[in-house]
């Protein structure tokens, strides 16, 4: 203790010594808290001066003697779960939702945002209203993300994805692979250590201090094809009804399983010559076999520059949903069947 402090000549600010921070029975602090002293800590009970929730002097609120209206309190704004004054599904008092009188707009309600698997606006495979991806534009995603992915344009692979907000954890794992191989030894090295369990994934055990090699990088998207191939397996084969849907005004009537349709003219559009080549490869040999090609090449019809084919032939109603359901499952986009 100060030398002066032991003869008593403390120096007080309020309640308490500066040099020794001993402490005095006067001088208290009570503006934050009239029951507590702010700079010691001595407490006085009894001494706030209540008008409802709120103390005058301090300004102190406690948990009771709230003067409600409906949910609301008057005086500190504190909010209770009840006698809420409800518009639909929401409280035009405190704001506060409930998941029941909503007003649907489609898939999105007005009120409070919430979005509903139902009834969503489709346009070309994307809700107007909430942007969800119908399960068969995801489909067609996954496919044309694959191809990119095998072909080494990681920059459209990433596109795809990313816009579909199911894939986008894909889209970063891509991101992740690209960073990681523009990385020097050291710049590697150094950033182990806060890397994120998902960066790490994408790495080999073990690869401390090394660069992300080649065999690094091609494993790593062998992986990641075979996640996305699995998205593919998990969502299930495109479902003929939706084709039909998604296509209606593309597709002239109704390929009846067991019908045969001796003049069918097939349109659909591809990214490029591989990926039309690498989709129509999986069409079955009897449908290939009787099917001719009549045009191809790289068309802006569609809007943006792809390479489209034309197959005519004689083909069962069964044979063109399959031809269809391939297509659409590679990635491929259906422009016109003419039966």
């Amino acid at each position: 203790m100060n030398l002066k402090c032991l003869v008593g000549f403390h120096q007080w600010n309020g309640c308490k010594c500066t040099r020794c921070s001993k402490t005095r029975p006067a001088g208290h602090d009570w503006t934050k808290d009239c029951e507590k002293c702010r700079a010691c800590g001595t407490i006085r009970p009894g001494c706030h001066d209540w008008d409802g929730c709120r103390c005058k002097t301090c300004g102190k609120a406690r948990h009771e003697g709230h003067p409600w209206q409906d949910c609301k309190c008057t005086i500190c704004g504190a909010i209770r779960d009840e006698s809420h004054r409800w518009e639909g599904c929401k409280c035009q008092i405190c704001g506060r939702v409930r998941d029941d009188m909503h007003d649907w707009h489609h898939c999105r309600c007005n009120a409070c945002g919430k979005k509903r698997e139902v009834f969503h606006n489709w346009h070309e495979g994307v809700c107007t209203e909430c942007g969800s991806y119908t399960p068969l534009k995801s489909r067609s995603t996954i496919g044309m993300a694959i191809q990119a992915i095998e072909t080494e344009d990681m920059e459209t692979a990433k596109n795809l994805l990313g816009a579909d907000s199911s894939l986008r954890t894909h889209a970063r794992q891509l991101q992740l692979i690209a960073f990681c191989s523009q990385m020097s030894p050291d710049d590697y090295a150094e950033s182990q250590a806060s890397v994120a369990p998902s960066i790490v994934e994408l790495k080999r055990a073990g690869r401390s201090n090394a660069q992300f090699q080649q065999d690094d990088i091609q494993r790593s998207l062998k992986n990641l094809t075979q996640a996305l191939k699995y998205e593919l397996i998990k969502r299930g084969p495109p479902d003929w009804t939706h084709i039909k849907e998604h296509y209606a005004n593309r597709i002239s009537g109704d390929p009846v399983d067991d019908q045969a349709f001796p003049n069918v003219r097939l349109h659909t559009y591809y990214r490029d010559h591989g990926h039309a080549d690498s989709v129509l490869g999986r069409i079955t040999d009897d449908a290939a076999a009787v099917l001719r090609p009549t045009n191809e090449g790289m068309s802006s019809e569609s809007g943006s520059p792809k390479y489209h084919v034309v197959h005519e032939g004689s083909l069962a109603g069964k044979q063109i949903k399959e031809y269809l359901i391939t297509v659409v499952n590679g990635g491929g986009e259906v422009w016109e069947v003419l039966l």
